[in-house]
């Protein structure tokens, strides 16, 4: 944002992108501070207040990173990538702080289990979003391989028999049948964009 602002970077897009990326910092200030120890080992509502807020600043980074990648407007691949790369992660991050606090709370199983289809959706549907939104083929992919880690995880578990297997089964099949979801979503949302404006144009943002 400071490169857009002080050199030859599109002047609109950053006015336009500016809130989402000021947002998205606030989000994530505060997903910083709810490691505070009374959160973290305090109530359910209290140690979901991380995920909450990486789930928060994910949107808001997809939101940002269509507005800067948009082919309106002639932003560096160098400047959007990071912003992809930093959405796709919280993402990811919020899944596995979502079902490690319920993990490490005494809740039902079955809701462990339903929470963790939920996320996986979850995922899935912010995937699609990015594509739809113009937001580069980055952020799906970083998604399917989250998932596709997901899916590897709940396949070791069941292997192993260990730790928490309702479920298991389904879960891994939904994570790995989402990875292909959020593969083809990228592949989809770049196409969009035409394929052939990377090899015609310097100044296209292919992520």
């Amino acid at each position: 944002m400071f490169y857009i602002a002080l050199s030859k970077g599109d002047r609109i897009s950053l006015s336009t992108a500016a809130p989402y990326w000021f947002l998205a910092s606030v989000s994530q200030a505060l997903w910083c501070a709810s490691f505070r120890r009374k959160y973290v080992l305090g109530s359910l509502p209290s140690t979901l207040s991380s995920p909450t807020y990486l789930l928060l600043t994910s949107l808001l980074l997809t939101k940002t990173h269509a507005i800067l990648s948009s082919s309106k407007y002639s932003n560096p691949w160098f400047v959007t990538l990071p912003i992809a790369l930093h959405a796709g992660w919280t993402m990811a991050a919020s899944i596995v702080n979502v079902n490690g606090a319920l993990a490490y709370k005494s809740v039902p199983l079955n809701l462990q289990r339903y929470v963790g289809h939920l996320s996986v959706a979850l995922a899935v549907g912010i995937a699609v979003f990015a594509a739809k939104e113009g937001a580069g083929i980055v952020i799906p992919m970083v998604l399917a391989w989250a998932l596709r880690a997901v899916g590897a995880g709940m396949k070791q578990r069941i292997d192993g028999k260990q730790g928490n297997l309702v479920g298991a089964k389904t879960q891994m099949n939904i994570a790995n049948a989402g990875s292909a979801i959020a593969v083809t979503a990228g592949i989809w949302g770049r196409g969009r964009r035409g394929w052939w404006e990377i090899l015609g144009s310097d100044d296209v943002d292919i992520f």
